[in-house]
């Protein structure tokens, strides 16, 4: 079994705003992400809040996903991570982090990273773009859950992907779009755009 962990309990600083809940096609940030989740073959979903709990649960309801509550989200990411680690079942083999303001991501990503790992071997999996890292990462639980709940601070795991770059097995994608963010107001126009062209796309496919 594997586990999808969102990662939606910041405030969004340099928003000024919950990015989570800005608006994106006829839904939010955050539902577009955790639509995709819910759409990949990732086995259960769990969608960490923290500093708009209520909002962005209310924002979620329609899915099925798991809400857990992170009272702790001010200590940054890494707390996040481990209150999602720490609702996962025990038959969870292998989790996958993904990000709630990353909302490109698309299921056939996701279902990429699950497929490689099953065919590698290798214990992290994430995408690569002309050899530049990003997100969503996948971690075989066995052999990276001390590491992550060691974590602290808000740099997340990637001082574990740093640490261990001989662990890792990439999976190639076409476009950084992917791994666009929403951190400052251009960003949310410049997704908005990509977020738009895509699907008209799919619309004409």
């Amino acid at each position: 079994m594997i586990a999808g962990i969102i990662l939606a309990a910041g405030t969004a600083k340099r928003m000024g705003c919950s990015k989570q809940l800005l608006p994106l096609g006829e839904k939010t940030i955050v539902w577009q992400v955790a639509n995709t989740a819910c759409l990949s073959k990732i086995d259960t979903v769990i969608l960490v809040t923290g500093a708009y709990h209520e909002q962005v649960s209310a924002a979620v309801q329609d899915l099925d996903l798991s809400l857990v509550h992170n009272p702790n989200w001010a200590a940054g990411q890494a707390s996040s991570l481990k209150a999602g680690l720490q609702a996962l079942h025990p038959e969870v083999s292998a989790v996958m982090f993904l990000l709630a303001d990353q909302p490109l991501v698309t299921p056939a990503l996701i279902n990429a990273l699950l497929d490689q790992y099953a065919r590698s071997g290798r214990s992290i999996i994430c995408p690569a773009y002309n050899n530049h890292r990003g997100t969503p990462v996948l971690f075989d639980r066995k052999t990276w859950q001390k590491s992550l709940d060691n974590l602290q601070g808000d740099r997340g795991a990637r001082q574990i992907l740093a640490a261990n770059p001989d662990c890792i097995d990439f999976v190639a994608v076409d476009s950084e779009d992917y791994f666009c963010d929403v951190d400052t107001e251009s960003d949310y126009r410049k997704v908005c755009a990509l977020f738009a062209d895509k699907e008209a796309r799919f619309r004409t496919d």
